[in-house]
């Protein structure tokens, strides 16, 4: 079970815990996508919590499927929609099994992963191959390695309530654990190129919000 499932990684999407840089992330995050949304017509949003970009996609008049797999946070994105003129789609389940819910006419897809969501999970690079296969379009937003986002994302986990946090870099990235349960690792660029050129995908890439990396293969 992941901290997020547990709850006791819910106070990492609460504002209140969110320094500068992590707003500043978000922020960026969010116009970044919103840069790219002209060239897709369908957007499905892995790990995408209470509805993280659903507005804004929304808004640019594209479909939108979010999946999720902590269901407290999908009815929050449920409760939250559920007048919107068009209604978004929200799925609980492991994003790994995200291609039995791809619409078969949605027209052009792109597929994100939001605020490093894939530094969570345990199978990543098989997600991320599948979705450089199976979609038009990928974004993934992750973090830098520098000591500068480090020391940022220490601050962040601490102001979250996780203590004796351990920080760890190797070759794929650095990863932050605790004794309460948080693993979450920022991949390298080299881990992000290596999968893309693997698949003769170009990885294009630009540094954002301070401390983050937004890595797609085609041009943002």
């Amino acid at each position: 079970m992941t901290v997020y499932e547990s709850g006791i990684g819910d106070p990492l999407l609460q504002p209140q815990t969110h320094n500068y840089n992590i707003r500043n992330y978000l922020s960026e995050e969010h116009s970044i996508l919103s840069r790219c949304l002209h060239k897709f017509d369908c957007v499905m949003e892995l790990g995408c919590s209470d509805g993280r970009h659903t507005a804004q996609v929304l808004a640019d008049g594209k479909q939108y499927i979010g999946i999720d797999n902590v269901s407290r946070y999908i009815e929050t994105a449920r409760r939250r929609f559920a007048r919107h003129a068009t209604q978004p789609e929200f799925i609980v389940d492991d994003i790994k099994n995200f291609v039995r819910h791809m619409p078969t006419q949605a027209g052009k897809m792109l597929m994100i992963f939001p605020f490093n969501i894939i530094g969570n999970l345990p199978n990543a690079e098989e997600i991320l191959t599948k979705a450089l296969k199976m979609s038009d379009g990928v974004i993934v937003f992750g973090y830098k390695n520098d000591f500068h986002t480090q020391s940022v994302r220490n601050d962040y986990y601490n102001s979250a309530g996780f203590e004796d946090i351990t920080c760890i870099t190797n070759k794929d990235g650095v990863r932050f654990t605790d004794k309460r349960g948080l693993n979450t690792i920022a991949y390298s660029e080299q881990w992000f190129h290596d999968i893309f050129n693997e698949h003769y995908e170009h990885c294009h890439h630009i540094n954002f919000g301070n401390i983050g990396v937004a890595y797609a293969n085609f041009n943002i």
